[in-house]
């Protein structure tokens, strides 16, 4: 799983992040075995099973990390306003994508992935527009 939700990027900067988005959300569109052990897992990790947890810490701040990048990337390619803290809004997309999989887990047809998958990717687009 870790490798499909990281994996290199041939974009950079914003488009990286699209993609990074996309990806997750193909992912977790996902009915797989690898699929479904993942975001149980996540469960656990977070009750019952706390030595779970230190996996999925790592694979969240390598997910997390992977997005920072993108909006260094964005930053310095100027798609971005590089002031803005990029790890607390790295925080923020890994935040969404991460309650969008629990959300379809939870209950497959309350979204709409490409509705999802539009969205996310209207708030990436809009992010150099935040004042």
């Amino acid at each position: 799983a870790k490798a499909v939700l990281v994996r290199p990027l041939k974009e950079t900067g914003l488009e990286a992040l699209a993609r990074l988005v996309t990806n997750y959300l193909d992912f977790t569109r996902g009915n797989s075995s690898v699929n479904r052990a993942y975001v149980a897992l996540l469960s656990e990790a977070m009750g019952p099973h706390p030595e779970l947890r230190s996996a999925f810490r790592e694979a969240d701040t390598q997910l997390r990390r992977k997005v920072r990048q993108c909006l260094e990337q964005a930053g310095k390619k100027g798609e971005f306003d590089r002031y803005y803290a990029a790890n607390a809004i790295a925080g923020i997309i890994v935040g969404m994508l991460r309650g969008v999989a629990l959300q379809l887990r939870l209950n497959p047809k309350s979204l709409d992935v490409d509705e999802v998958r539009t969205e996310i990717h209207r708030i990436v687009w809009h992010l150099p527009n935040l004042s």
